[in-house]
């Protein structure tokens, strides 16, 4: 279970408008609060701005977060390979003309978006779902935002922080073999020094760490990062 975790199967189990139990947004199983999320939106507005064009938000999961930022840009795209939570995506966030939420993955993205789209493209959105890539997955997906001319900013959010990977696993053993396993139920923790190592794989993006305030519930052992494309 633990080693293989089905994304797809375990949203399926929940409750049709239960938006954050079914990403595991949650804490001991219960959806965190609003004010919680409202962190999340504060924290990647604070970073990605307001008035842009084109969002894609990849692994936007069931649409709620990706919702969230409907007054920030023109146009939004939401890209997940699970059809069960795009199929609650478009039941409930895709009424306005705005939205665009499709079933897709890293290996077929530039199918999935049409050259105009991927030509429009300034900001890109991945939260909760980078530490589930494998390296494959992460080297096709940089391969193809480099070929985007308009893409000027990623933001990977809720990344798990091996080096305080204590602060989470407090009340039972730490599993070792699952915390270098994207296939694990929480993904594979990196420190941030194994994540700017891995992103001097694509030197054409600048990296820097985001610290989400102290009360947000998962400060103590996840952060997040912004890339941005260094001048030519």
């Amino acid at each position: 279970m633990y080693e293989n975790f089905d994304h797809d199967k375990y949203a399926r189990q929940q409750k049709d408008d239960d938006f954050w139990g079914q990403v595991k947004r949650t804490v001991n199983g219960i959806p965190v609060a609003e004010v919680q999320i409202q962190i999340i939106e504060n924290t990647v507005t604070q970073h990605l701005g307001l008035n842009n064009k084109y969002l894609l938000d990849f692994g936007c999961g069931n649409g709620a977060l990706t919702y969230r930022f409907a007054d920030n840009y023109e146009r939004i795209i939401g890209i997940d390979p699970s059809n069960f939570l795009i199929s609650i995506a478009n039941k409930y966030f895709a009424e306005e003309k705005k939205f665009s939420f499709r079933v897709g993955e890293s290996a077929n993205i530039a199918e999935i978006l049409d050259l105009k789209e991927r030509i429009k493209i300034e900001h890109i959105l991945c939260y909760g779902v980078f530490p589930y890539l494998s390296q494959t997955e992460i080297d096709e997906l940089f391969a193809e935002f480099a070929t985007w001319p308009s893409l000027e900013k990623i933001y990977l959010g809720n990344l798990p922080d091996y080096d305080r990977k204590e602060n989470f696993f407090t009340e039972y053993p730490k599993p070792e073999h699952l915390l270098r396993n994207h296939t694990s139920v929480i993904g594979h923790w990196r420190t941030l020094k194994q994540y700017m190592d891995l992103f001097k794989r694509f030197p054409e993006w600048e990296v820097c760490r985001v610290n989400t305030p102290d009360h947000f519930y998962a400060s103590n052992y996840r952060f997040d990062l912004l890339l941005r494309k260094r001048s030519a």
